[in-house]
């Protein structure tokens, strides 16, 4: 009796522990999602820039050890990337909206102009432009598309604020052919005045998916930084805006995970504490 009930129990185990393999493979299998680093470099094929933690949305400030931490990282990983040029042309974008790009944008030039190196930040979304509101300002009706035909000067459409080293260039109003300005020779024109000027010109652009905007404007760009939300962004859709950059001959140079959260990544919670705290006191 005592053997028969071991073999059921041995049975059972094997059986439950076939059923768990099983349903862990078709987890990874069927879950089209994008949750970490080792999803980016498996599942994109694409070298990881970096990760910004998951805050609530009034922490994403300066102030914030995490955040800063965070884009520092970023930054380092993007220059190491860049090619060797006298110029570092810029591109910040993602698959659909609301990935973290712009917040990203103007955290690297800041992190950037407080290393002491010129930055030009553009608004380059002339659908639904938000660079100026991550400053606490309104647009006006002078900026990008106007400094681009002529209608001001770059000085007048610059976004003042006290920052050194930076300077901030909106969107005034939102032109109805986006496509025909980016696609103009203004916006050449426009990189060859300025590039001499700067250390770093990031624009940061719309999403790939649906519009022809962000290819239009990696002609330009020495080097494309692709952004994408953890635990949101598909698989299949990512693969399909990487490719369209590629198509366009773009140089991406990798892609920053934002809203990282290692809980959902099958990660402990050590993982997350440990990889944006090392170093604030106590034991190493």
């Amino acid at each position: 009796r005592y053997r028969v009930q071991a073999c059921g129990l041995f049975s059972a185990f094997v059986l439950g522990a076939g059923l768990a393999l099983v349903i862990a493979v078709l987890r990874e299998v069927l879950y089209d999602r994008i949750r970490s680093a080792d999803d980016v470099e498996r599942k994109l094929g694409m070298p990881i820039l970096g990760l910004t933690p998951l805050v609530e949305e009034g922490e994403v400030t300066q102030d914030n050890r995490r955040i800063g931490e965070a884009y520092s990282t970023i930054r380092t990983s993007i220059e190491f990337a860049l090619p060797r040029s006298d110029r570092n042309i810029l591109v910040f974008t993602s698959s659909q909206s609301s990935e973290g790009k712009t917040t990203s944008a103007v955290f690297f030039a800041m992190k950037s102009a407080q290393l002491g190196r010129k930055v030009l930040l553009v608004d380059a979304d002339l659908r639904k432009p938000s660079v100026a509101g991550q400053f606490g300002v309104n647009r006006n009706n002078k900026g990008f598309v106007e400094v681009l035909l002529g209608e001001c000067t770059f000085d007048e459409a610059l976004l003042r604020q006290p920052q050194e080293n930076l300077d901030v260039l909106p969107v005034g109003p939102i032109p109805s052919n986006p496509v025909d300005v980016l696609s103009s020779p203004l916006v050449r024109q426009f990189v060859e005045r300025h590039a001499p000027n700067y250390a770093f010109i990031i624009f940061d652009s719309p999403p790939v998916m649906g519009l022809a905007d962000t290819p239009l404007l990696t002609r330009f760009a020495d080097g494309v930084v692709f952004f994408v939300e953890s635990n949101k962004a598909h698989v299949g859709q990512t693969r399909q805006a990487l490719r369209r950059l590629r198509d366009a001959g773009a140089n991406v140079l990798g892609v920053v995970l934002t809203k990282f959260k290692a809980l959902d990544a099958g990660l402990s919670y050590d993982y997350e504490y440990h990889y944006y705290s090392y170093g604030e006191g106590g034991k190493k």
